[in-house]
């Protein structure tokens, strides 16, 4: 022995026939512990990093990603993304994303410069420079829906100035104060042209089936014209 074994090496050989210790360059594994982990892996072609005691937790693929005192999480692809103490989470792709402040349970896929800060069970679907701190919460950067069901309307949907998605009001209050119409059958009697605040609204229409008050259907058109129909 030359003095060289180290856990991990292989005696190799020279031409001459002189062995000595060398680390291994193939036919080996492709993942290493973190430093100062506890169970935790990195592949060693990404120049990754898990730190600070990390546990369970893996890096696989991607570049200069890091962990830093985070247990039970992943990180999958993409580059740049770090989790600090971030438990039982994980960011998969995107660039540039981070989860940290004691989060838990939350998630960033895609995206970049994406962020979650002590949330639980929040989602970052992609987008750039979104997320925050709210939990059980997902943050999307425009919502694409395919197939829309139908059904009876329960309530509108608006957003807060942050783009929180809640239950809306109507902007119009009780839409009857709007309304002045004589109908018969589908004939307008007398068509009114009532304004409110001094400000005749336009594309304003109820349903005769609607919990509004009004008996009628009545639209304001982009013209300010009054349309009123049973």
């Amino acid at each position: 022995l030359d003095g060289n074994e180290q856990n991990g090496y292989v005696l190799t050989s020279d031409a001459n026939g002189v062995g000595t210790w060398q680390a291994s360059t193939g036919g080996g594994t492709f993942w290493e512990y973190g430093d100062g982990s506890n169970n935790s892996l990195i592949d060693i072609y990404g120049d990754h990093a898990i730190i600070g005691g990390a546990s369970n937790t893996m890096i696989a693929g991607g570049q200069n990603n890091s962990g830093d005192t985070s247990t039970h999480s992943f990180m999958g692809g993409g580059s740049g993304n770090t989790l600090t103490d971030a438990n039982y989470s994980g960011i998969i792709g995107g660039i540039n994303n981070d989860i940290s402040g004691f989060s838990e349970r939350s998630i960033i896929i895609g995206g970049r410069d994406g962020y979650l800060g002590n949330t639980q069970g929040s989602v970052v679907l992609g987008g750039i420079g979104l997320g925050g701190t709210l939990s059980n919460t997902v943050y999307v950067p425009t919502l694409n829906i395919g197939t829309v069901d139908t059904g009876t309307t329960v309530y509108l949907l608006g957003t807060t100035s942050d783009g929180t998605v809640i239950q809306g009001t109507d902007i119009y209050g009780d839409i009857c104060s709007y309304c002045s119409a004589t109908v018969s059958g589908d004939t307008i009697v007398d068509s009114g042209t009532t304004e409110v605040d001094g400000v005749l609204p336009d594309d304003v229409y109820v349903d005769c089936d609607s919990p509004h008050c009004c008996t009628q259907w009545c639209a304001f058109n982009s013209g300010g014209s009054l349309l009123a129909k049973i």
